[in-house]
């Protein structure tokens, strides 16, 4: 997560609180989907909701993430958060569900932090370069897509994220284990496309699917993949099977070498952005001062939390950073 908004950027001013209240929930909202988070900390609920009570190095005390990649939160907000109050939790942090607007976060201290890029099956007619539709092309002449079950290209899928996660800097939320992916496994409305060639599972995308919309997920692929252009055929697919359908949530830029191309390569198939909102609650202020003054204050949330271990920069095997 990046503390600081993206400037300048046109963004899509979606659904407003009404419409949002009438959201289905996605399968990261459902209770089954707590055990997937047990990598982040201990799977806890609120409000039927699903998060992490994680231990606050250096202190007795423990605060409330998420879930990952983001939170429906109920309409009776106060009543949320009065009952993760009464967990124990210092304060919640979580990444707001994409289209979140501001009148819908009253009591949640939204800060925007990115967008994520959209295709929205009523939008405007997506332009595509001569250059994508060539990568494009040359995807689907080497690569054949499938929509399959998680389960039955689990071992794939454990392989491919964990080669990126060699190789990339991930934050720890999206460093899964393999726990992670057998919970999704069993997930209603949690789907896979895999790219294939010559026998062999060469990119994946999982997907959560709920009522309308798709939110892509977790996606590799190995880099002989990512140079035969794998990832065009894949969200192209994606688009030819549920763009008329579906609105496509395709996730924002990350942060680290790499984030401008993967966000050149999103906007290739995305007619709109919406923004996305950090939720910053402090739910004990006299606990939470205290951590401050013992642990130290940093320029983020929770600010007694330091963001390079936390969730920022992470050491590479090779010790890069």
């Amino acid at each position: 997560m990046n503390p600081s908004p993206d400037p300048g950027c046109d963004v899509d001013g979606s659904a407003g609180s009404d419409a949002l209240a009438e959201m289905p929930l996605l399968p990261f909202d459902r209770a089954a989907y707590a055990p997937a988070l047990r990598y982040l900390g201990d799977p806890a609920f609120c409000a039927e909701r699903p998060l992490v009570m994680r231990p606050i190095p250096g202190s007795a005390d423990f605060d409330a993430f998420g879930p990952f990649p983001y939170s429906t939160p109920p309409v009776d907000s106060g009543t949320f958060l009065a009952g993760m109050a009464a967990l124990g939790a210092v304060t919640w942090t979580a990444v707001m569900r994409p289209g979140w607007q501001l009148p819908s976060l009253a009591g949640f201290d939204p800060l925007p932090i990115k967008e994520h890029f959209v295709h929205r099956r009523l939008g405007p007619a997506l332009a595509q370069s001569p250059r994508a539709r060539k990568h494009i092309r040359r995807g689907l002449a080497i690569w054949t897509i499938d929509l399959c079950a998680i389960a039955e290209v689990r071992a794939d899928i454990v392989r491919l994220h964990g080669d990126l996660e060699a190789r990339a800097p991930l934050s720890r939320v999206a460093r899964v284990d393999a726990a992670h992916i057998d919970k999704l496994a069993g997930l209603a409305g949690m789907r896979c496309v895999v790219a294939r060639a010559s026998g062999r599972i060469g990119a994946f995308l999982i997907f959560a699917e709920s009522g309308d919309e798709i939110h892509c997920h977790l996606t590799a692929g190995s880099m002989e993949a990512l140079h035969l252009d794998a990832m065009y055929a894949i969200f192209d697919f994606l688009l030819s099977t549920f763009g008329r359908s579906h609105d496509l949530y395709m996730g924002g830029t990350p942060a680290g070498p790499n984030g401008e191309g993967v966000g050149r390569f999103k906007a290739r198939f995305a007619n709109a952005r919406v923004p996305v909102f950090l939720a910053r609650v402090v739910l004990d202020t006299a606990r939470c001062e205290n951590l401050v003054r013992d642990l130290g204050s940093h320029r983020w949330f929770p600010p007694y939390r330091d963001p390079l271990i936390d969730q920022g920069i992470m050491t590479m095997p090779d010790g890069r950073t």
